[in-house]
């Protein structure tokens, strides 16, 4: 486990400005996370988690963004 301590802060968004936070570094490597990996986001109050989609998923999204697509569209996630 990692824990870091990031600042919300203010990010270009169009010709204003936003809130948002920047998760960036080598070390998601050592936790199993590559370029191009997709992610599930989920926000409730005071908490945010970010949890790796399985590899079937990301495989069928890199051959078919449209099924991406549809699963936005539709708020589907993938259960394991």
């Amino acid at each position: 486990m990692c824990e870091k301590y990031l600042t919300v802060c203010k990010q270009p968004k169009g010709k204003g400005y936003t809130i948002g936070v920047n998760l960036k570094g080598e070390y998601l490597k050592s936790f199993g996370f590559a370029l191009g990996d997709m992610v599930k986001v989920e926000i409730c109050e005071n908490r945010i988690v970010i949890t790796k989609q399985c590899e079937a998923v990301q495989e069928m999204n890199r051959e078919n963004a449209a099924l991406r697509d549809l699963m936005n569209v539709f708020n589907l996630d993938v259960i394991e």
